[in-house]
């Protein structure tokens, strides 16, 4: 696979766990806001749903540690790849707002060359330089 075809991707999954992080943290927000237990009158012959307090209980902390381990495995998704752009932020910080104009926010080169004052060629030139670097960076902690 290319190189620009790797970030494209790599970019894309990267967008997309995002998406699905804020939508679990919503959730798990929901939840934790919710009345664990409602109760108007307790006795073990009333059950609503078919099921008592407890077994509601335990209902709602199973989605919770489920919503919760969904959570980690998508920022384990996103951690390389944070730790890569603050990298390159650190190191150039006009590079690294190229990159996350092309790939994030997803603008041409023409219009990302006309915001920042540089002809498309030198936009090219150094978004292919920040990519390169990215490459290395992602290629380094594939290894470790």
């Amino acid at each position: 696979m290319g190189d620009k075809m790797k970030i494209t991707v790599l970019f894309d999954h990267y967008k997309e766990s995002k998406k699905k992080i804020a939508m679990l943290e919503a959730k798990l927000c929901y939840l934790n806001s919710s009345p664990i237990i409602k109760v108007s009158r307790y006795s073990d012959e009333v059950r609503s749903n078919g099921m008592g307090i407890e077994d509601r209980y335990h209902h709602l902390m199973e989605q919770k540690s489920k919503i919760e381990n969904e959570l980690w495995l998508e920022n384990g998704k996103i951690f390389g790849i944070e730790a890569a752009l603050d990298l390159l932020k650190e190191k150039n910080e006009f590079n690294y707002e190229i990159l996350k104009l092309k790939y994030l926010d997803k603008k041409s080169l023409s219009y990302i060359g006309d915001i920042k004052g540089f002809s498309r060629s030198t936009i090219l030139k150094k978004l292919r330089q920040v990519e390169k670097e990215l490459e290395t960076i992602i290629d380094l902690q594939a290894e470790m």
